[in-house]
């Protein structure tokens, strides 16, 4: 009786440890929830996640029209085209995006030291679909990401053997697999339907030791123009963009543009302000952590007061643009009014748009292939992207 008593004392001794232990490690933690992004038609997106404490991470997408749920790794065999980079990774990325993914949701599941959490649900779209679209992918595809084991889970096998292969398996025992335990059984309440977690990697709580190869840089910038630069240091004029994300930390290097006259700089928060004449634009190079970029804008120097002529008011209509007068207080708007001689700064929606050229008052197409540019107003004015 005795040596029971000490046996179950130790047992529960040892229960008690390996308690304190999970418990001091404690459940993986979000520090940054994902955000909600739009991206072009084909265009290029990263949805990104800080987190402590977990082990593995994988990344889900929800289809509007069903609510089924695939993961990052499959989500490329359901849509032609589309690349996807670092799928349990903080930092997912998507390229080649087509349109029929807009309004899809997506988000991060978190598993560690005995813990599952989720992420907030954000959303991904595309530039130029209505709010409300859904676009349901081909048939043929979506049945090969049903097929695939990690993104549903198989159905236990009902066919009963025949008789003579039971026996034949049971006489060598080496060749029979034990079955693993349905995920149901072996996940905590709330986690039932989840899939576990697929190859996991690293640990998100060190994202210091990823390679250079898989680190992504992140730069934006709010009413300025990004465009990233060439193994030679030439702009590539074709890819100007407000956010623009670098795969590996060789390659980050980008030149900032404002069409407006710059006072100063605004870099993570640190005011850099320019000596002499304004610059209104500068170069960054070897990037190594992302960045958020504004700038205030000298108003004064924008339209000398003597050219404007405010008892006179010109209505400006954008369709598949947005415009900007910054002395007026109207920022990335499709409408509104400004002083005759006021000078407002023009925004296509997307890139491809913007390649036809605008159309202002119905003329002839203008400004081809600029994602931004200037434009006088003396009267009222339509502008226009195919």
């Amino acid at each position: 009786m005795k040596k029971i008593l000490a046996l179950l004392l130790a047992l529960c001794l040892v229960l008690g440890i390996v308690s304190a232990a999970l418990a001091a490690a404690g459940a993986p933690k979000i520090t940054k929830q994902p955000v909600s992004a739009t991206t072009d038609k084909n265009g290029k997106v990263t949805f990104s996640i800080k987190v402590k404490n977990a082990k593995a991470i994988t990344w889900y997408f929800i289809n509007p029209a069903n609510g089924e749920e695939i993961t990052a790794r499959n989500i490329s065999k359901l849509f032609k085209g589309l690349k996807v980079a670092n799928p349990n990774g903080t930092n997912l990325t998507l390229k080649k995006v087509p349109q029929e993914m807009h309004n899809w949701s997506l988000y991060c599941h978190l598993t560690g030291n005995g813990y599952h959490i989720n992420s907030d649900i954000v959303q991904l779209k595309v530039y130029g679909m209505p709010d409300d679209e859904v676009i349901t992918p081909e048939p043929a595809s979506a049945s090969d990401v049903q097929a695939d084991p990690a993104a549903v889970t198989p159905e236990p096998v009902t066919a009963t053997p025949e008789p003579a292969s039971v026996s034949d398996v049971q006489a060598e025992p080496a060749a029979v697999t034990p079955q693993p335990a349905p995920a149901s059984d072996t996940q905590p309440e709330g986690f039932a339907e989840t899939p576990a977690p697929e190859d996991p990697f690293h640990n998100a709580e060190d994202d210091a030791l990823l390679s250079e190869a898989t680190r992504q840089i992140t730069i934006s910038a709010q009413d300025l123009i990004l465009c990233p630069l060439d193994a030679r240091g030439n702009p590539l004029e074709d890819q100007q963009a407000s956010t623009l994300t670098f795969e590996g930390a060789d390659n980050a290097n980008v030149e900032v543009r404002s069409e407006n006259p710059v006072k100063y700089w605004v870099i993570n928060g640190i005011r850099i302000e320019p000596i002499g004449a304004n610059v209104n634009a500068f170069i960054l190079k070897n990037v190594t952590t992302d960045l958020t970029i504004s700038a205030q804008f000298d108003l004064a120097s924008q339209t000398p007061a003597a050219e404007l002529d405010t008892s006179i008011q010109c209505q400006v209509t954008c369709t598949g643009c947005s415009f900007t007068y910054l002395a007026g207080g109207l920022k990335s708007v499709a409408s509104g009014s400004v002083p005759s001689g006021a000078t407002i700064i023009v925004l296509a929606d997307n890139r491809d748009a913007a390649q036809s050229g605008y159309r202002i008052n119905g003329g002839e197409a203008e400004q081809t292939g600029k994602l931004s540019f200037r434009l006088t107003i003396t009267e009222d004015t339509v502008i226009t992207l195919p």
